[in-house]
């Protein structure tokens, strides 16, 4: 029997009720203009499935921000170096999907070069859904599943909500990665530093080129140069998980298991 919440039955009834608050939010905002609404919206989302997931587990806010132990500030490096390798491996697998104009033409509509825009893709995004899939969801999953199915649920949900495969297909990697580094150490702000940086960094690119859908195979094209980035790009993803697990090796986070 599934004792811990959520189990695979509530996760998506979370992630059902996590959609739902996003369409309630976009009718909630409906009269406000461009990204200012994109802003409140996630607000208005984020809040809400939380407030809902808190709920039914039957923990307060504290719950969700609580650590035994800080993290080495070292990691922090580490996680940069590790995030610019996986988006010079993801640009090109992503790629490979074709994308429709109208869809293409629906991400660049979806920014803006504002504070606004920031703040919702950057800050509220990452917090918000860091919160529910690696701080809320994980946990229950691991400990009703096992470590390895419940980091894969959890990626897998994550991937899911973002609703389409462009996106999806990072998300889920990427996902897998953001609840291994939780677990090892029960640190939720680690991934949200983690989710922040990629996150910012698109949208810097955004900024700089003018371009919401800039790739690494804009600079390398799609011959030798971009299978030596590529290379090189899991070279150091390999190393820089290694240096983490020789760090979580030397050090135990003393954090509570739910």
């Amino acid at each position: 029997m599934n004792t811990h919440y959520p189990n695979l039955k509530q996760s998506w009834g979370l992630f059902g009720l996590g959609i739902a608050t996003q369409v309630i939010a976009a009718l909630v905002i409906s009269g406000l203009p461009g990204s200012l609404g994109i802003l409140v919206g996630q607000l208005i989302a984020n809040i809400l499935i939380i407030a809902i997931a808190l709920k039914f587990k039957n923990s307060s806010i504290d719950h969700l921000f609580s650590a035994r132990r800080s993290v080495n500030p070292l990691l922090f490096p580490i996680l940069i170096v590790f995030n610019l390798a996986f988006l010079c491996v993801n640009d090109p697998i992503v790629e490979l999907i074709p994308m429709p104009d109208f869809v293409a033409e629906m991400f660049e509509q979806m920014f803006e070069k504002d504070i606004y825009t920031f703040l919702a893709v950057a800050m509220v995004a990452p917090i918000g859904e860091e919160l529910l899939f690696r701080r809320i969801m994980l946990p229950g999953l691991v400990q009703n599943y096992g470590e390895r199915n419940g980091i894969l649920w959890s990626a897998f949900f994550f991937a899911v909500f973002h609703l389409n495969p462009w996106q999806g297909i990072g998300a889920f990697f990427i996902g897998l990665f953001l609840a291994w580094l939780f677990l090892r150490t029960r640190n939720i702000w680690l991934c949200i530093f983690l989710h922040f940086f990629n996150n910012a960094l698109s949208f810097s690119a955004f900024i700089y080129f003018d371009d919401a859908m800039m790739s690494i195979t804009d600079f390398t094209g799609y011959g030798y140069q971009l299978a030596i980035v590529v290379l090189l790009s899991l070279i150091y993803m390999y190393f820089c998980i290694r240096m983490l697990q020789r760090h979580f090796a030397k050090n135990t986070y003393d954090a509570e298991k739910t």
